[in-house]
């Protein structure tokens, strides 16, 4: 879990980027761990282009 659980704050779909092979989102590191929302809840979600 420690190995993944920057990616999974800033993936919140991160589970289907990987079947996908998707890109990853960065990790806002001056967010990180931080109180309030920013930096939890707003990561983009993967939109595939069909």
């Amino acid at each position: 879990m420690v190995a993944f659980g920057r990616n999974f704050l800033s993936n919140p779909d991160f589970l289907s980027r990987i079947e996908l092979n998707a890109p990853l989102n960065e990790v806002d590191y001056m967010t990180l761990y931080t109180p309030g929302e920013q930096g939890y809840t707003d990561y983009p979600v993967f939109k595939s282009v069909s």
